[in-house]
């Protein structure tokens, strides 16, 4: 925008009498011109008027300005922020919508680091919902919150930097490990036996069990994890595993005659538990 200086208005009069001096009588016609007069000093004094009313000169920039639009993007640098547009009005603005300006243009905020910016339930530092949005821009759909204990079936978790969704919708164990990763994480990896125990709580009272992510579909007989570490802490029920070529996909089950993990089929039916890191 360029900048434009205060407007210098003149209103210019000519007698009309003067032009009479060597001609006819100035009497017969000096109605008439003063009239002529009176009418143009008057028009001349209002447009001056209305161009004063609807031009103002922004005393700090030095930049005139329309009445009622208080933006500008003409200014010393010392006296620019940097907005960004909140297309959602939700107080976070698009990073890559930043424009250097002296005044605060509508629907500009100062915080820039919306993750989607027409969406007003996402925004840094918002608590997740189960609404199939990632409320919280941490890459994560649906997992635990305060406000979001329970989604889609599943019983959400955390501790330390791990989700956990404990789902009792029975699917086959490769079908369980794709709905996971949909998740944003895989089957449960049990790293530790105090994680184990720290989740013993939500895998209680399924004497069905639980598929984890533990196989040996890639080679008999030699399990591991879905991250491909071997297993460095065990909790085999009695007689497991059984070494059965067919059986080759493990489930949890705490409590109950079986009391611990067992292969079985991988085709069977079982509730799964899910495991997402934090990003």
């Amino acid at each position: 925008m360029v900048a434009l200086g205060s407007a210098l208005l003149c209103g210019c009069f000519v007698d009309n009498a003067a032009l009479y001096a060597t001609g006819p009588d100035p009497s017969s016609s000096s109605t008439s011109g003063e009239s002529d007069t009176s009418t143009t000093a008057t028009t001349t004094a209002t447009t001056t008027a209305e161009t004063s009313t609807s031009m103002t000169t922004d005393t700090t920039s030095g930049t005139a300005t329309s009445s009622g639009d208080s933006t500008t993007s003409d200014c010393p640098p010392d006296q620019q922020n940097l907005w960004f547009l909140d297309a959602d009005m939700d107080g976070h603005g698009d990073p890559d919508s930043g424009e250097l300006l002296c005044g605060q243009p509508a629907g500009y905020v100062t915080i820039g680091d919306d993750c989607d910016d027409n969406e007003q339930y996402a925004y840094p530092g918002n608590r997740e919902l189960c609404d199939g949005i990632d409320n919280d821009c941490n890459t994560l759909v649906d997992e635990w919150s305060e406000l979001n204990e329970t989604c889609d079936g599943c019983t959400l978790a955390s501790a330390g930097n791990r989700f956990y969704a404990f789902c009792e919708t029975a699917l086959t164990w490769t079908a369980a490990q794709v709905a996971c990763q949909d998740r944003g994480g895989d089957l449960l990896v049990l790293a530790s036996e105090s994680e184990e125990t720290q989740l013993s709580g939500y895998t209680e009272g399924n004497p069905a069990g639980w598929w984890i992510g533990l196989s040996d579909l890639a080679l008999e007989g030699e399990f591991v994890w879905v991250d491909g570490n071997p297993p460095g802490h065990t909790r085999w029920a009695l007689a497991e595993p059984t070494a059965t070529e067919s059986e080759n996909c493990v489930d949890l089950i705490n409590g109950g005659i079986v009391d611990g993990w067992s292969d079985r089929s991988c085709e069977l039916e079982r509730a799964f538990i899910c495991e997402i890191a934090a990003p």
